[in-house]
């Protein structure tokens, strides 16, 4: 398999996302899944906590449902943005029906939920990380409902993408990139073993096989396809300057080849901004070397 690049800063950031957005992320959809749905259906979990999760995304905005549990505030900040929650949900346009109340400047003041409906065509890997932990934050850490593992192992790993998200170069230190593996080994583990013991250990074996095997285009081809992450284009970004890359040293290698089989006869040939010395040299002729060659005439 083609190894992906030597620059070693470089890799060590590649190998943290494609850790992340790889097993950290399988790890995370099957823990949403076996301990969060318990074999419910996706959409009807939105269903059923639609109302927690419309006050993430419009925090001071009151509905129809706020009769019964008041959950809007003029001081309150949503961990969810609009493209989050359309991604969730479909939204129909306000009609008569409906329980919306309009303020003076046309904007709505109180909403009406019935005219949002969950996605029934959405899985658990519709969700990033992000997303999956602002829903298991607004639909149980913050009601003061317990969940199965430690809440703050999933803002390791959310962390830990944020970080790889604003590096400015995608590089790290090699001190980063071990810390910052070990932080994230200990919270996926983690949330495995809320899932089981066997899944704890099979993950387990899959990190260890990843970590002492070289990281391949193939396997960061494979992340991108597979994941909902915007951080994933960095990935795309890498492949691309790596594809360059290597067309511009296939084309200096061609050149240079040609260059001089062309000019053998010269003495330096001039190829872009470098100028290539040709220089001869005679073999010295030992004693020994000309009594075995008189020898042999």
């Amino acid at each position: 398999m083609e190894a992906f690049t030597s620059d070693k800063e470089c890799l060590y950031y590649m190998k943290l996302l494609t850790f992340t957005l790889g097993i950290g992320m399988d790890v995370l959809h099957n823990y949403f899944e076996q301990k969060i749905l318990n074999a419910t259906e996706f959409y009807v979990f939105l269903e059923t906590h639609k109302h927690y999760l419309f006050h993430e995304c419009y925090p001071r905005v009151q509905c129809c449902c706020c009769s019964n549990n008041f959950l809007a505030s003029s001081s309150k900040f949503g961990c969810l943005n609009k493209s989050q929650f359309q991604l969730l949900f479909d939204i129909a346009s306000p009609n008569e029906n409906d329980h919306c109340q309009i303020g003076r400047h046309n904007e709505i003041t109180k909403d009406c939920l019935c005219r949002i409906d969950a996605k029934r065509s959405n899985g658990v890997d519709c969700m990033d990380i992000t997303l999956m932990c602002a829903i298991i934050k607004s639909c149980f850490v913050n009601n003061n409902r317990s969940i199965h593992g430690n809440p703050r192992d999933f803002e390791t790993i959310k962390n830990t993408r944020n970080f790889l998200a604003h590096v400015s170069d995608i590089r790290i230190s090699e001190s980063d990139f071990n810390s910052k593996w070990d932080e994230m080994e200990q919270a996926i583990l983690a949330i495995a073993g809320a899932v089981g013991n066997y899944f704890a250990k099979a993950t387990k074996r899959k990190i260890n096989e990843f970590n002492s095997n070289e990281l391949s285009m193939e396997k960061i081809k494979e992340i991108i396809e597979s994941n909902a992450d915007d951080v994933k284009k960095n990935l795309r970004d890498l492949i691309e300057t790596q594809r360059e890359n290597t067309l511009l040293v296939k084309h200096v290698k061609d050149e240079i080849i040609e260059q001089l089989t062309k000019h053998k006869d010269e003495l330096s040939v001039d190829i872009g901004k470098l100028r290539f010395e040709v220089k001869q040299y005679s073999l010295a002729v030992t004693p020994s070397s000309q009594e075995e060659t008189l020898d042999n005439q």
